[in-house]
């Protein structure tokens, strides 16, 4: 059985639904809480198969998703660390795609950053680029970086 993103929006609610995404068989797999709203990854850590190894914090907006917090467990190789939070990402960039042929955002997936962390994902992710601040309303002290998935 392969994984799903399943997407279903009611009035103004927009319910995200993620279940061993890319598939149940992978190395790392991704499924959702609370709505849609969290991504959590599960795989090896510790020795012991099926283990919680990182989180991605979502929100839905009428123009993007964006993507508010991140965490990827220390226990992790140093190597593994990156891949791990590549799977969520890749995952929520599907996600975006789903979102879009119901009816809901741009296409494009953001990211809500501490300043210190934009390097460090622009390094990871090449192409996310700083959004226009003068096209949103900004959180104090966050940076945005973003990229559309799909195209207008």
């Amino acid at each position: 059985m392969s994984g799903s993103i399943q997407v279903s929006v009611t009035g103004r609610r927009t319910k995200i639904t993620v279940r061993d995404w890319p598939s149940e068989r992978a190395d790392w797999r991704v499924s959702s809480e609370k709505d849609g709203r969290k991504l959590r990854v599960h795989g090896w850590s510790n020795l012991k198969p099926d283990q919680p190894v990182g989180e991605l914090k979502l929100h839905v907006t009428r123009k993007s998703l964006l993507i508010t917090g991140r965490w990827v467990a220390d226990t992790l190789l140093t190597n593994e660390q990156p891949y791990v939070l590549a799977t969520m990402v890749v995952c929520a960039e599907q996600i975006v795609v789903e979102l879009r042929q119901a009816g809901v955002g741009n296409g494009c997936l953001e990211w809500q950053l501490e300043p210190g962390d934009v390097e460090y994902i622009q390094r990871l992710f090449k192409d996310y680029e700083p959004s226009d601040a003068a096209k949103r309303t900004l959180k104090r002290g966050k940076r945005y970086l973003r990229k559309c998935v799909i195209r207008a």
